[in-house]
């Protein structure tokens, strides 16, 4: 419960940053060629309008197609506008498109699908996708032989391999390429720059709140009392290392998370069984159990990130593995008749060393200068340690963090 207090705020503050728009470095042509620099808005599909800023924290510019005749990101993608006609297109409007080949047979992106043609022989969409029905690949060959027979008519030996050319960007690439070469035309090939892996590392410290929990016995035995122990809570300051791998574009929504983190905590629990009639004896039974352990943890998972020019909200979820540096576990017990001690007991609870936790995290990342960026989380994990007894304990612990990536 104690999580959820502070991650239900945590996400309804994610639920608002995330309608936030995401700007990359970019430019835009006008139609009298006039490039202008700036911040183009980031997104998977594009229609009929762009988002501009001309700084980073400058008001916002919506412009329509009619007067952007291409725009790109530093990045390496670029957009271009042409006229597009289809089934759900009609009459005929500019759309904004990802082009790979220009000439006189071009190939382009536009929402996902893969489009090959010209405005005078005709654009077409082809079929890239896989099907389990003999019927519908039967389709999808014979759309994509149709396209390519008129396409390629006047070069009769590229015609012949694009009957056997799988429909995927690069196999596309190399069939345009080789009908211009058959054709001895020019053509131009825009390239994006591939997405390269991101490394970001970082430091954090903070507060951890640990609780533990013996779990209900599957028989009676001498500590089944330990199911009904109330351990007190402990807290203690936390650190350590984080690191993040993702990919640029231009801010990787998805990312895998690692890290390493220490903490202490100490837990004690004091359970007493008094009879003051036992057969004319007043009888008692006092138990205290202290466990202190030091820990280290190695988690491992993924991230989801908004993208924001502001501030990105995150959440992650993985499985981290705790292992104690120290463990100090002991069990006093003491048996009192009539108030004289009659015996006194102590042994161990016998935890194992590991164990394996869930964890899930929410927090805000704020960019500073260059790469570096603070960040602020609220991180959950959940483990249970097998004991000797017929039962495990359960280590739950809320940490909240602050550091910095790099």
């Amino acid at each position: 419960m104690r999580f959820l207090s502070i991650f239900i705020p945590i996400m309804l503050t994610f639920s608002g940053a995330i309608a936030q728009e995401k700007f990359g470095e970019g430019y835009y042509v006008t139609n009298t060629s006039d490039t202008t620099h700036g911040y183009i808005e980031y997104k998977t599909k594009y229609r009929d309008r762009i988002k501009f800023r001309s700084a980073s924290k400058a008001a916002i510019q919506t412009l329509p197609i009619a007067q952007v005749k291409a725009f790109g990101f530093t990045s390496g993608k670029t957009y271009r506008r042409v006229e597009y006609s289809s089934k759900t297109n009609l009459p005929a409007s500019p759309i904004f498109v990802r082009p790979i080949i220009q000439g006189e047979v071009e190939l382009f992106e536009y929402q996902g699908k893969i489009f090959i043609g010209s405005e005078n022989k005709g654009r077409f969409e082809l079929d890239g996708k896989k099907s389990s029905s003999s019927t519908d690949a039967m389709r999808s060959y014979q759309k994509n032989t149709g396209a390519f027979n008129i396409l390629f008519q006047d070069c009769l030996a590229v015609k012949e391999v694009a009957q056997k050319t799988s429909v995927s960007e690069d196999n596309l690439v190399n069939l345009l390429r080789s009908y211009y070469e058959c054709r001895d035309l020019p053509y131009q090939q825009y390239k994006s720059k591939k997405l390269k892996p991101m490394t970001s590392l970082g430091f954090f410290a903070g507060y951890s709140t640990a609780s533990l929990t013996i779990g209900k016995p599957t028989e009676i035995s001498e500590t089944a009392y330990l199911y009904n122990s109330n351990f007190g809570p402990s807290s203690n300051p936390t650190f350590g290392i984080i690191a993040l791998l993702g990919g640029r574009s231009p801010s990787p929504i998805i990312s895998f998370q690692g890290g390493l983190s220490f903490t202490k905590a100490s837990h004690q629990a004091t359970w007493t069984y008094a009879d003051d009639d036992f057969a004319g004896y007043s009888i008692s039974e006092t138990s205290v159990t202290a466990v202190k352990y030091s820990q280290l943890s190695v988690s491992a998972g993924v991230r989801l990130t908004g993208r924001s020019n502001t501030v990105n909200p995150y959440v992650s979820f993985g499985l981290a593995g705790h292992h104690f540096l120290s463990l100090e576990e002991s069990v006093n017990q003491t048996t009192t008749i009539n108030n004289i001690v009659v015996e006194e007991e102590n042994f161990k609870l016998g935890m194992a060393k590991s164990s394996l936790a869930v964890l899930a995290s929410a927090g805000l990342k704020k960019k500073i200068l260059g790469n570096k960026a603070l960040f602020a989380e609220a991180n959950y994990e959940n483990s249970y340690v097998s004991i000797n007894a017929p039962k495990s304990a359960k280590i739950s612990s809320i940490a909240l963090r602050v550091g910095l990536m790099f």
